[in-house]
């Protein structure tokens, strides 16, 4: 190992490196694959990040420098950003609102960033965002499950291997939500890291995989600000509407976020006047999604629904879904998965 180096991260199947290496002037992150043999998803990951964040230039986002080989492992050259994890950072106190919106409202700005570009994170989580207490500036990390925008639906699988990570994943992105996976998803994990700055907590958690699964397609959190009473309800219907189930009724772009978090801090001394605070009033997308809410189709739903209901209770049916191409009919089979 290069004695310029030091380790400040060893997992399973990744070590990460800080310091002066080759001909860098500054000091850089050094991200390796354990294994000489490191099998085709690590190698994807590198190149993944590599790819999207190598010419990403956007105040707070780290970036990737150089796709090379470590002692003949594979390995991803990245800048050095100064700071804690968020995550680390709550282990010893959670965040009071002034100082959670400051920060709040320049990680929304990166996120839509991000969006701008037509990047979807996919793994948005405490520990992926860096914070400088000295400087107060975040950043935002760990580009290796990110994706170009793909308007695709997640397929079921074992909730083991879902990409993400699970207490902060979507509903949508379980893969049994039938929705499809874009920018959005980022919404509702970021609303999992607001709530655990403002709470010291995530809204679920259990050592159950499924458990969590189902907490996040069908329990509503508790408000924020009923866990924390010095948290403004303000504040706490912002998080929530980040952690709406269905995509169509969060925030739309992480702007529309800003604005509100914005509006909150400019007049945080009078927070208790605003009683009728209305989120999203600023929120809009700038980009053509379709709803995939199932329209006509609710008397067909309840009988499926039905169906399985009697089922699971010990009854035996069989049904047939007819109809001409085109129709809908697997999307109606798929609105039953989740």
């Amino acid at each position: 190992m290069d004695k310029n180096l030091q380790i400040i991260y060893d997992s399973a199947n990744t070590i990460i490196y800080k310091g002066k290496y080759e001909n860098f002037i500054d000091e850089v992150i050094v991200k390796v694959v354990k294994s000489e043999l490191a099998s085709q998803a690590h190698i994807e990951r590198l190149d993944n990040e590599y790819i999207l964040t190598k010419k990403l230039q956007i105040q707070g986002v780290r970036n990737a420098l150089e796709r090379t080989k470590f002692n003949n492992k594979e390995a991803l050259i990245l800048e050095y950003v100064s700071g804690d994890s968020i995550r680390h950072i709550i282990k010893k106190e959670i965040f009071h609102a002034p100082f959670f919106l400051q920060i709040a409202i320049k990680i929304s700005n990166s996120l839509g960033e991000i969006h701008l570009q037509n990047i979807i994170h996919k793994d948005i989580n405490s520990n992926n965002i860096l914070l400088n207490l000295k400087t107060q500036n975040p950043t935002i990390i760990d580009f290796g499950l990110s994706s170009k925008t793909q308007y695709k639906t997640q397929n079921l699988g074992n909730p083991d291997k879902l990409e993400g990570t699970l207490l902060y994943i979507s509903p949508e992105q379980t893969g049994r939500m039938n929705r499809i996976v874009d920018y959005r998803t980022d919404l509702y994990s970021l609303g999992i890291v607001f709530y655990e700055m403002l709470t010291g907590q995530v809204p679920f958690r259990s050592e159950d995989s499924l458990e969590v699964i189902h907490a996040h397609i069908a329990r509503k959190p508790k408000p924020p600000h009923t866990i924390n009473p010095n948290i403004p309800e303000a504040i706490s219907k912002i998080v929530l509407k980040l952690l709406e189930k269905n995509a169509e009724n969060r925030y739309q772009s992480a702007f529309g976020l800003k604005y509100d978090l914005k509006y909150i801090l400019n007049n945080i001394n009078n927070i208790d006047q605003i009683t009728n605070f209305d989120t999203g009033k600023s929120d809009f997308s700038g980009k053509l999604i379709i709803s995939e809410k199932i329209y006509g189709r609710k008397n067909e739903l309840d009988i499926l629904q039905n169906s399985f209901k009697n089922v699971c209770a010990g009854d035996m049916e069989f049904v047939t879904v007819a109809g001409n191409a085109g129709t809908g009919k697997s999307v109606l089979i798929k609105e039953l998965h989740k």
